[in-house]
């Protein structure tokens, strides 16, 4: 809620507008009141890696597509898991996706990825990859 423009604009999608209308929104004496109701409510923000562990990442900047049915993530889970990573997820296959992770039945993306030369990973690979054991899948 504190945060300034040049902070809100180190995240990705965020520019010079949205980071002045989020400046804005914290700056209104209700905005903060409803959050602190929030809150006071029990809810929580979902923790998530700091800018900076982000950067780390080895998935920093990568981006994934799913295709098929997933046995132990749902699409939901899966998308906030490599966000926390720092990468993003698209719904379709292009030169630019780093993986794609092929669930039971999967479609037409499965066929693009392999003639795009796009690594292409089980749920069970994918999941090793953001550092979740067999345990932890949801």
């Amino acid at each position: 809620m504190s945060a300034d423009r040049e902070r809100f604009q180190q995240i990705r999608e965020i520019g010079p507008e949205i980071s002045e209308s989020l400046v804005v929104y914290w700056s209104e004496p209700h905005n903060r009141e409803v959050i602190a109701q929030l809150q006071e409510s029990g809810v929580q923000v979902a923790p998530g890696m700091a800018t900076g562990d982000r950067r780390k990442s080895p998935l920093a900047g990568k981006t994934f597509v799913f295709t098929g049915g997933l046995d132990h993530f749902t699409r939901d889970g899966a998308q906030q898991a490599v966000e926390a990573a720092g990468a993003r997820v698209s719904s379709s296959v292009s030169k630019k996706t780093s993986y794609l992770v092929v669930g039971q039945d999967p479609g037409s993306k499965l066929d693009q990825a392999q003639t795009l030369g796009v690594t292409i990973l089980t749920e069970q690979e994918f999941a090793a990859l953001i550092g979740e054991d067999e345990k932890g899948l949801n």
